[in-house]
């Protein structure tokens, strides 16, 4: 069973992508410019609630 993406501690690309409405790529290359924070786990690419929280109040839209 898996948590909803509303209380998820570690998301991954596609679920921010599929938070914010926007796709795999666009999540990537805000990762690539460090405008979102990320870190590996294994082979996948996790991001923080945290990071993700800072992310979406620093670029509102």
């Amino acid at each position: 069973m898996t948590a909803p993406l509303e209380t998820k501690a570690f998301l991954t690309v596609d679920d921010v992508a599929t938070l914010l409405e926007v796709s795999k790529d666009t999540v990537q290359s805000w990762i690539a410019d460090h405008s979102l924070r990320a870190f590996r786990k294994d082979r996948t690419v996790r991001i923080s609630r945290k990071a993700f929280n800072e992310f979406i109040d620093n670029h509102p839209w």
